[in-house]
């Protein structure tokens, strides 16, 4: 025996399912597919990793006897321990590489990998920043942003999260080419200006990780090839994206004459039932803006099928027309957490911007949707 130790097998389970995302189900570096397991004094340190990004949690554990490392399949440990109920386990790792799990009803046996082959953590080189942020900061401008960043690797800096950081703020921007999305918080002391653009599955994985309370503090840590997400619980190292970001604040029109106020949750009721009717070409739907009401519309020529409802607005002034991608608007509006929304237009061509109306302290929300041509 090398080393043993018990834990209850839920909470191994559960540490195990907070990061194992980051495990492709298969690589070209099959250590890549295992969890590497480091019992220390007291403590169950566990690792999932591919090959750009790395995140570690630590777990205390009941009893241990001896230190060690291991690496184990991380599909086969997670299905053998999926079914099993909260109770006590004990894993012991031998000699041969063949860890023993013993629980209240039984035990099987998985055969591990050696540790030495298990990728090294990455270290920053050269000039480093470092800026303190609130995991519920961090978590919003995520949550805000992530579902807008481009699917084109044609165009590797929109397929990410740009985090742009003065010395009083940070925003984090994303954008697709059809939308654009811009949450800024004013909480945020660095040193100097700086910024990153951060790859779209770490930030999931990040989201996915982050408590989200005020009181928990995330170190950030980064140079100009990897960033560093330090969190009590956990820690999280991944490759940035080298790229020049474009001037996303160049492309939101300021000059925009027709102001609306919608109730949000009226506006994406009714979009997501006009929604069915758009065509399935290009997911037309249109509004129709005048005299204190949106009129939404859709129609699918091909199937003679047509929509519409009807959504009470504040807004005097000359009628407004314009097209937007449905799917797009609903999960921009999706998105924004203001029981009333602004709708702010100029003509049918220009993008669409919507900022809510009440916001959270010290932050701010802009969203761009660019419109679709209408045939009239």
């Amino acid at each position: 025996m090398i080393f043993s130790f018990k834990i209850t097998s839920t909470v191994l389970y559960s540490h195990l399912s907070s990061i194992s995302r980051v495990i492709a189900s298969k690589s070209a570096m099959p250590i890549l597919e295992c969890f590497l397991l480091d019992l220390q004094d007291g403590k169950l340190l566990i690792t999932a990793a591919d090959r750009d990004t790395r995140i570690c949690t630590g777990v205390e554990v009941a009893s241990q006897e001896g230190t060690g490392r291991i690496a184990l399949k991380a599909k086969m440990l997670m299905e053998a321990l999926k079914e099993m109920y909260e109770q006590p386990i004990e894993i012991t790792v031998y000699d041969d590489l063949r860890v023993r799990f013993t629980y209240r009803n039984g035990q099987f046996d998985l055969v591990g990998a050696k540790p030495d082959e298990y990728p090294t953590d990455k270290k920053l080189t050269g000039t480093t920043q470092k800026l303190e942020v609130s995991s519920a900061l961090l978590k919003n401008g995520l949550e805000h942003t992530l579902f807008a960043v481009s699917l084109d690797n044609m165009r590797p800096c929109m397929t990410g999260v740009f985090f742009d950081i003065t010395t009083d703020s940070i925003t984090f921007v994303a954008s697709d080419g059809h939308m654009l999305m811009k949450y800024k918080n004013s909480t945020v002391e660095a040193e100097q200006a700086t910024s990153f653009i951060l790859p779209a599955k770490p930030g999931q994985l990040l989201k996915g990780i982050l408590k989200g309370t005020e009181d928990d503090m995330v170190t950030v840590e980064f140079d100009g090839q990897h960033a560093i997400f330090i969190m009590e619980y956990a820690k999280m190292t991944c490759r940035l994206i080298e790229d020049n970001y474009p001037a996303y604040n160049n492309v939101i029109p300021t000059n925009n004459p027709y102001r609306i106020i919608v109730d949000r949750q009226d506006l994406l009721g009714a979009l997501k039932r006009v929604q069915v009717f758009t065509s399935q070409e290009n997911n037309l739907v249109r509004l129709d803006i005048a005299d204190q009401n949106i009129k939404v519309t859709a129609q699918d020529l091909d199937f003679s099928i047509a929509g519409e409802e009807t959504v009470p607005c504040q807004y005097t002034g000359d009628n407004v027309k314009i097209g937007f991608k449905s799917k797009l608007l609903i999960e921009q509006l999706g998105a924004c957490d203001s029981d009333m929304v602004e709708i702010q237009l100029a003509d049918p061509t220009r993008p669409g911007i919507f900022v809510p109306v009440d916001s959270e302290d010290n932050s701010e929300l802009t969203m761009l949707l660019m419109p679709l041509l209408l045939n009239d």
